[in-house]
């Protein structure tokens, strides 16, 4: 019985403080409470997928530098449903043309990904470059 009971505490404790934790974005980013948890739960996904690409890079010797790009996409891609709500409260860019309503800028998908993309082939690059002068000077 004390092993069900310490199972219910420690349920109720992540529940607890992962409940306390979306709600400070929420309130520390004026976003709604939907929007938190969804920027939350990418935030976790992203963290444990990096974690286990650390290890797994740090295992095939290709070292860690090697997955600072896809982090910095990956932290990006955890923030696009505040983007996609934050353009969606700010009046001054909303258009509409012939019944089609367009938002502010950030919130495109094209430019979303496009500034992804350009983030992992100028990171890419700049690793390579420098990885082979370092080589080069040797």
């Amino acid at each position: 019985m004390k092993n069900s009971s310490s199972g219910f505490v420690k349920a109720l404790g992540f529940v607890l403080v992962t409940s306390v934790l979306i709600y400070w974005i929420s309130k520390q980013f004026d976003l709604d409470i939907t929007t938190s948890s969804a920027v939350f739960t990418r935030l976790i996904y992203v963290g444990v997928s990096l974690a286990l690409l650390a290890y797994f890079a740090e295992e095939f010797d290709l070292g860690i530098v090697m997955i600072l790009p896809m982090s910095i996409v990956g932290y990006l891609y955890c923030w696009i449903p505040a983007l996609d709500y934050w353009a969606k409260q700010d009046f001054s860019n909303m258009n509409i043309v012939d019944g089609v309503i367009t938002y502010a800028w950030y919130s495109a998908g094209w430019i979303q990904s496009s500034i992804a993309f350009l983030i992992l082939i100028i990171g890419y690059w700049l690793i390579y470059s420098f990885s082979s002068r370092v080589r080069y000077r040797r």
